[in-house]
């Protein structure tokens, strides 16, 4: 990340004298009021007033900033600009040009914040609330919404947890969309780069250069074979080459599709450096049901992202407005919540990405993890990618019978410690120093 820092105000958290120590502190960045978060992992940076949660997110294992800067941070504030990181955009994302304008990319960052950081050695935690009013788009009548965001990290760990907590605090039913919409830069854009979800299956929210996707049958607002290279893939234009095109403007662009995949997780990577970024989400809580999240992914000339939206549906549009499925209603005192965790991960390879079992915000089973047998003794078999230091368990009831230590990277586990075990259903556990993460077996 460029450092835009000019000041740092009095107020520090931070845990000394601690290997893997977790800090928080406040900075001003740029023309405005930041929160520095970082360990030996990763650095990130929360600008509240702009609705960035965060704005910032670099990898040190490798020096590299995960997302792009469009807009300098130097630059007031006059409308949304681009500046960077992750957009909150409620209650929608795009807005409606012509006669009925509104307010692009929503209200979060039109309105003041109440914040407060809190640090312990193990974590330490943002928490802003928000509340504006918005004029609904098709009834015209004046809505009233509330925000709560979240921001945690920990020591030892890659991973920056976000809960946002969407509440209708009208005396009427509200709408909305939400997006977590985030451009993207692993190691600046090349042509080791790539997005993955998983599934078989993705809705084309929209697509630019119509007729040359139809004759390939991905059409707007349709159903789609996932996964699609002309979103995953890194496009180069025409036989010329992306960067020839960037030099000379020779060649065709045949960029833009932009599609939803109901998923609780995905990835931005680089294979060139084997690093990458993940996405990864609890179950949407919206009144009694838990909805699958969904993860929108762009591919396009001039960048690429993922957001997270709660629903296939980002704009104030009246056709997607009425749709129940695509603007969720919310009666008074409902609410809707989740959590997402952005995750530097060092080591996996695109390759491994569809042989992904269980995903946790810390650690991710590469290939199965399965119990074999071996000169009488037991031995566990499978790829693990880790973004945490911890201790990965074998559990027989309350009892642990065999251990091994990880670390952030890939790990095979041909090097676990043979065990013997009585009978009992066994289990394997991840135990970081926050909380225990269960892998099953």
């Amino acid at each position: 990340m460029k450092n835009y820092a000019i000041g740092i105000l009095a107020l520090v958290f931070a845990c000394s004298g601690i290997a893997g120590e977790i800090s928080i502190k406040k900075e001003k960045v740029g023309l405005f009021n930041g929160i520095v978060i970082e360990n030996d992992l990763f650095k990130t940076v929360i600008i509240p007033e702009l609705a960035r949660f965060p704005y910032s997110y670099v990898n040190k294992k490798t020096g590299h900033e995960f997302f792009r800067f469009i807009t300098p941070i130097t630059i007031p504030q006059a409308g949304f600009k681009m500046y960077g990181g992750i957009t909150d955009s409620l209650p929608w994302v795009g807005g409606i040009n012509g006669p009925k304008k509104f307010q692009d990319k929503g209200y979060l960052y039109c309105y003041p914040w109440k914040t407060k950081i809190t640090s312990s050695p193990e974590k330490v935690s943002f928490h802003g609330t928000n509340w504006f009013w918005y004029i609904d788009p098709v009834s015209g009548k004046p809505c009233k919404i509330a925000f709560e965001k979240t921001v945690t990290a920990y020591r030892g760990s890659a991973r920056l947890d976000m809960t946002q907590k969407i509440t209708n605090i009208d005396k009427k039913t509200v709408k909305f969309t939400f997006s977590q919409h985030g451009r993207l830069a692993i190691n600046e854009n090349d042509d080791g780069d790539y997005m993955y979800a998983p599934g078989t299956k993705a809705y084309v929210y929209y697509v630019t250069n119509e007729e040359y996707y139809e004759e390939k049958g991905i059409k707007p607002e349709t159903w789609h074979k996932w996964p699609m290279r002309e979103v995953t893939e890194f496009q180069p234009v025409g036989w010329w080459g992306k960067k020839l095109y960037r030099w000379f403007g020779i060649g065709e662009v045949r960029y833009g599709i932009f599609c939803f995949v109901p998923a609780n997780w995905a990835v931005a990577g680089d294979e060139n450096n084997l690093e990458s970024l993940w996405f990864i989400s609890s179950p949407i809580k919206y009144r009694s049901k838990k909805l699958v999240p969904q993860m929108g992914l762009l591919n396009r000339s001039s960048d690429y992202l993922i957001e997270l939206c709660v629903t296939p549906s980002i704009v104030a549009a009246a056709k997607e407005w009425n749709d129940n499925s695509k603007a969720l209603p919310l009666k008074p005192g409902e609410s809707c919540e989740y959590t997402m965790s952005l995750v530097a991960r060092n080591g996996v390879s695109k390759d491994d990405l569809a042989g992904v079992g269980k995903v946790t915000a810390d650690i991710t089973e590469l290939t199965p993890v399965k119990l074999v047998m071996e000169n009488g003794k037991m031995k566990l078999s499978g790829r693990l990618a880790s973004s945490a230091t911890g201790e990965l368990l074998v559990v027989s009831g309350r009892k642990t019978v065999a251990k091994m230590k990880l670390v952030p990277g890939v790990t095979d586990l041909k090097s676990f410690p043979a065990f013997t075990a009585s009978k009992g259903k066994l289990n394997i556990k991840f135990k970081t120093s926050h909380d225990t993460q269960d892998l099953g077996l």
